[in-house]
């Protein structure tokens, strides 16, 4: 008689437990359905049928079948060197801007 409450309550508490899991994943269909909202600094990319949340401008390697992300280190040394070259550009421009207006005798504020 105990054996069989033991077992009953296993199962009901079994049972119970597949009912909830389902609802409590459901909340991720969203996600793989492309519903999600992504921060305007991340992006998603689908490889081999699988989705992954990255950062947006995350390089990635395709050697054999196995797929690599570069890792936080490099993206972000990466994405510095490219504001660094863009900051560059920018102060060349300006500089070029500021002999236009010198030579044509226009004063700067």
């Amino acid at each position: 008689m105990r054996v069989i409450q033991v077992l009953s309550i296993f199962i009901l508490g079994l049972s119970t437990l597949f009912i909830i899991t389902p609802s409590a994943y459901s909340q991720y269909d969203g996600r793989r359905e492309g519903k999600e909202d992504l921060s305007s600094s991340m992006e998603t990319i689908t490889l081999q049928n699988v989705r992954y949340l990255l950062p947006k401008g995350t390089k990635f390697r395709k050697r054999a079948g196995v797929i690599t992300f570069e890792g936080p280190g490099e993206y972000t040394a990466r994405r510095l060197s490219d504001l660094e070259e863009r900051l560059q550009e920018s102060e060349n421009e300006l500089k070029r801007l500021e002999r236009v207006f010198r030579s044509r005798g226009t004063d700067l504020p």
